[in-house]
């Protein structure tokens, strides 16, 4: 299904070509998405220590992170010195809250959309993919990239379970298998 509804008009295309041109990204990469801003009112958000753990136990030595938080990128990057971290996400950027996105001026709004979606395309071009089933693009990258994924805090031979279910319920999921490790 992906492949048939995913397709990016031509105006975001051009500018997540010229964006990846400019990150100077390589061809072979790992893919990571950490989330923060008003994600915490539904989940525990992953310690960086998490992400350090996993990133140091993979060969790749350049890593796109999806972020929606300046600050989990530096920690990362401070986290994992011998890796070279790209994100998109500009250091303004605190954390995406929807309630405050939903205010803001049609102009920006596009600007942030785009470069979600140029950060989503970056990332399907991974090598492979880590993250959190408590993320709706995590969830769509995990199916996209299957079976080149880790999955942060679930089983990922149950990710079929899981998929299609409440936030609240994938939540329930997490607590439970993070105690359980």
């Amino acid at each position: 299904m992906i492949d048939i509804t995913w397709e990016l008009n031509e105006e975001t295309e051009r500018l997540t070509e010229e964006l990846k041109k400019n990150l100077n990204l390589p061809s072979h990469f790992l893919g990571i998405q950490a989330r923060g801003g008003d994600k915490v009112t539904e989940v525990d958000l992953l310690k960086i220590e998490k992400y350090r753990d996993i990133l140091y136990n993979r060969s790749e030595q350049d890593v796109f992170l999806l972020t929606d938080d300046y600050t989990i990128y530096k920690d990362i990057v401070s986290a994992c010195p011998e890796k070279k971290i790209y994100t998109l996400c500009t250091e303004k950027e605190k954390g995406y809250v929807n309630s405050e996105f939903t205010h803001t001026e049609k102009q920006q709004k596009e600007t942030q959309m785009k470069r979600f979606l140029a950060s989503m395309q970056i990332l399907m071009e991974a090598n492979h993919f880590i993250g959190t089933i408590t993320t709706g693009p995590c969830m769509f990258l995990f199916k996209h990239l299957y079976p080149n994924i880790t999955i942060m805090d679930y089983d990922k031979d149950r990710l079929d379970e899981i998929v299609g279910t409440p936030i609240e319920t994938r939540a329930v999921q997490v607590q439970d298998y993070l105690k359980n490790r």
